[in-house]
Parts: C-alpha cells; structure tokens; sequence
C-alpha cells in the first residue's frame, strides 16, 4: 500500500528518500506510536493514527482534515490581524492621550491663574469652572493613557528603596478633605512588626492606593475607610504585604463582582449613578499589581460596604532603618469615639512596652486623668459632646502637664 502511494507521488515528502521514507513508515506502524500529519500532492492534508490493539493486531485509521487546516489557518491569520490592530489602537490612544494632555495642562493652569486674579463673582464661577472641568478631564486622559500604556505593553516600573508607610498616609492626606466634607473617617492599620522600607515604584503604589481610597471614600456617605497593612518574611528579606482598603459604603452586589476590574465597567445601579467616571481605576490598578507580580481581588456585600486588597511580595530596603521603641513613655491614654481608631492605637502602642488606657470620650479622659498618673494623652478631635480642643483645655486647667 505504501509503495503504491509512493509510485503514484501521493508523498511529496518521500521524493529522493523513498527507502528512507518507507522504512520510517514501516517502524511507526510496527511500533504504533501515535498520531502524524501527512501531505499529498495534491494539497490534502491527511491525519495518520496508528495503534495496537488488545489481541495483538494493529489499527490504522486516516482522516481528510484538510478543511481543519485551512479553519487554522484563517484563525491564526485573523489573530495576527487582531493583534495587531490592537497594537495600532493602544499606540494611537498613547499619542493622542499624550497630545491631549499637553494643553489640557495649560488650559488648568491659566484658568488657576485667572482665578487668582480680581474678578466678579460671575467671573470667578466661570473661571473655576473651566478649571474643574479640565481637572476632570485631565483625570480620564491619564487613565486613559494609563491604560492604552499597559495595553501596548509599554508600561515600565521603576523600582527604588521608599517608606509604604509614608506613602500610604501621603495618599489618606490628599483624600482627608474628601472625607471630612462627608464626615468619613480615614484610619491607617499598619503591622508595628512590619518593616516600612522596601524596594519597589512608589509613583504606581501611590496611583494603586489613590485608586482603591479613592474608590471607598467616593462610595461611603458614613463610617469610615480602614486601610489595613499586614505580612510576613516568606524568604530572606523579601516581605509578602497584603494590604486592604475596606469601607462601610454602598458595597457590590454578588453578580458584579467578576466583572469589577473589567475595562470600562462601572456597577449602574441606581445607588451609584450619580457618580462619575471612566470605569478604568480598577483594570488599571489590576493590570499594575500583576505586572509587579502581585493578585488583586475584591469581598463585598451590598449595603454593607466593600474590601478591596493586593498582594505584593517587596525586597525589604537595605537602609531600613532599625524600630527604636520609647524609652521614657510607660503609660498612655487614648481617647477616640470610634471603636476602630482606639484599637489601632492600642495594637500600635502595647507592642512598644506601653501599658494602653483606652476611652470613649473626654469625660471619661478627665476620670481617668484624676484617677491615675499618664505619660501621654492621645485624643481625636471630632468627638461628640466634648471634642479634642475641649478636652486639652480642661487638662491644663486642671494643672495637669501631661503632652
């Protein structure tokens, strides 16, 4: 049969290696090991697969799949074509987000001037009009070319020793007016047993942080924004950091949540459709923790707020500097409202050596003062009834120097 195929120049293949060919043919059906491909001179491409059967015997079966070949062959050429228009369209984004903003920056900056100088009333509302619309479209411009970045693959890190610390108060600080307009605590829960120094961008962490406190400040009318730093040493001086961003806001229904970090989805429901944006923060923000090696993922429940974390495994920076406790505070009393804050201070606190009192508000500050002797006083300011001022006040009036 084999010879008979090669007579007639059914082989291409076999043409000048005849014997060679046959030979091969004759030890793969001996050994029946497996599936090969085969094309015929006249442009089939035929399917060979040999095996053995149970009593010893050998079955050979051959498939015309010709017509899979060329549906492979149209795929892989309608890929390529994909890709590449994807290419195009991410770098023609880049350039035009790049172009955009150029101006945009100046029209920001000469209506911040205007706004500077003498003008009416009316005056003014227009020039600060101009100046917040064009923040806000500066806002979806960098996303925008963020994203088309990342999309072309021309997103590049940075990596150079910071403090995630600092950078994360940094970040709280630029949104504390956002909150204090709703009425919203900011609270920071960073690990006291973690080091603060590590080796990676600072400016994409910044922008990952901004995103997710961003996002819970945006989303919660009431309560508070926890942003939470826990980890440990999974090797020598690498540190594997979860941290957390959890709100008490208008949270995610179930059917959402596979989709939140999608490319332009935004939940509409009519909880949030007064909000506005370019539904990019959260792809982008997926897009750079897995390009820093890191996984990002959501819990949620609706009405009850969400908690938005990221995974990142950081060399420790070799200039950390090493955690020197206090040496003359023994004993503190913090007073804060909230149940949330009063714990953080105290899980900050006690692994320092200090003995923690803690209160609910000032009258029960100024019992405690006159019960006992402290080192330092640490009060909130907002509290009802009798607030921080208020309460530094009757602490000097009654004689007592405490800090």
């Amino acid at each position: 049969l084999l010879r008979h195929g090669l007579r007639n120049g059914h082989v291409p293949e076999a043409v000048g290696r005849e014997e060679d060919w046959l030979a091969e043919r004759l030890d793969q059906m001996r050994h029946a090991n497996g599936v090969t491909e085969c094309q015929l001179s006249d442009g089939r491409w035929i399917e060979e697969h040999d095996h053995r059967t149970p009593d010893g015997g050998r079955v050979g079966v051959r498939r015309d799949i010709t017509q899979q070949r060329e549906q492979q062959a149209a795929l892989e050429a309608a890929r390529a074509e994909a890709e590449a228009a994807n290419r195009a369209k991410s770098a023609f984004l880049a350039n035009m987000s790049h172009e955009i903003r150029t101006p945009m920056n100046g029209v920001v900056g000469m209506a911040e001037l205007l706004c500077d100088t003498s003008l009416s009333e009316e005056q003014r509302l227009f020039a600060e009009t101009i100046r917040s619309s064009g923040e806000a479209l500066l806002v979806i411009i960098n996303d925008i070319l963020d994203y088309s970045k990342l999309e072309a693959e021309r997103m590049t890190l940075f990596p150079e020793p910071f403090d995630l610390e600092r950078t994360i108060h940094e970040v709280t600080m630029l949104l504390q007016p956002r909150a204090r307009e709703k009425g919203i605590d900011l609270m920071i829960d960073f690990d006291m047993f973690l080091p603060t120094r590590y080796v990676g961008d600072p400016g994409r962490l910044r922008q990952v942080l901004t995103n997710l406190i961003g996002n819970a400040v945006k989303f919660t009318d009431k309560g508070h924004v926890l942003v939470r730093v826990v980890g440990l040493e999974d090797q020598p001086g690498r540190h594997q950091l979860h941290v957390t961003v959890e709100d008490t806001g208008i949270g995610i229904a179930p059917e959402n949540l596979d989709h939140i970090f999608g490319e332009f989805n935004q939940v509409e429901t009519q909880s949030n459709r007064k909000f506005e944006g370019t539904g990019l923060g959260l792809a982008i923000t997926q897009r750079l923790i897995e390009r820093m090696e890191g996984a990002v993922w959501v819990d949620s429940e609706m009405g009850k707020g969400s908690c938005f974390g990221f995974r990142l495994t950081l060399p420790v920076a070799e200039d950390a500097p090493v955690l020197r406790h206090p040496l003359k505070i023994k004993r503190a009393l913090v007073v804060d409202d909230q149940f949330m804050n009063r714990t953080i201070l105290e899980r900050q606190l006690a692994p320092c050596g200090i003995s923690v009192t803690l209160c609910r508000s000032g009258a029960e500050a100024l019992s405690a003062l006159a019960a006992g002797s402290y080192d330092v006083v640490i009060t909130d300011h907002d509290m009802p009834e009798m607030d921080g001022l208020q309460l530094a006040n009757r602490i000097r009036e009654g004689g007592n120097l405490v800090p």
